[in-house]
């Protein structure tokens, strides 16, 4: 039972039998790679566009890695998934252009590379500590959880407004908040803990909203 008098489950679904130590970084790489050749792909494509130009893919990344790992842990996989993505990002891009147009070149920004390098390092252990703490009783585990779907409606929000206002939606906007509702599925699995995130859910969101506004500056 937690302080609320809800029993807690021990550990979201997802998280049982979770590899951890060196084992937990390569697949976090592995993962981040995958990842980020997806959204090179999706660089290139009219339907999936929207979603090479997301932070909730690399919410969604992070949290894959690290939910339910020891902090330290899951805060190292969430960077180096996030590295790994803008490395294969990049890398990605390069090679599908030069596929797709041959005898042209492509040169990838070092400035882009190392800017969004700095941001991985930044928003990784952000996304790490609060993935690792969403199984915990009290506030900690719907705060956690909260901050990440925040970041996630956030987005999705803003993107709404800024980009599909009289255009329906994209993707990207589906995506997030599939991925939210997920989230908070596998987490808030009790009255107590879902009412807690609820309750955090608006300023979280509003957070996100600035986050996304903040960075589509760049």
């Amino acid at each position: 039972m937690n302080e609320n008098g809800d029993r807690e489950p021990r550990v979201a679904r997802f998280g049982r039998g979770r590899p951890s130590g060196p084992r937990a970084l390569v697949i976090a790489v592995l993962i981040g790679v995958a990842s980020g050749a997806f959204g090179a792909g999706a660089y290139y494509s009219d339907a999936l566009s929207p979603l090479a130009h997301t932070v909730g893919l690399w919410v969604v990344v992070g949290v894959a890695v690290s939910a339910r790992l020891p902090t330290r842990t899951a805060s190292t996989a969430a960077v180096v998934s996030l590295l790994a993505a803008v490395v294969a990002f990049e890398v990605g891009k390069t090679v599908i252009y030069v596929a797709r147009y041959p005898g042209t070149t492509y040169s990838m920004s070092a400035e882009t590379l190392a800017f969004w390098s700095v941001v991985a390092l930044m928003i990784g252990p952000i996304l790490g500590l609060a993935s690792s703490t969403m199984g915990r009783g009290g506030w900690k585990g719907p705060a956690s959880i909260a901050t990440i779907c925040g970041i996630l409606l956030g987005e999705a929000i803003w993107r709404q407004l800024n980009y599909n206002m009289f255009s329906g939606t994209d993707v990207a906007v589906v995506f997030d908040l599939v991925a939210a509702v997920v989230i908070i599925a596998l987490n808030a699995r009790t009255a107590g803990r879902l009412g807690g995130t609820l309750a955090s859910l608006v300023p979280a969101t509003a957070l996100g909203y600035a986050v996304t506004e903040v960075q589509k500056l760049f």
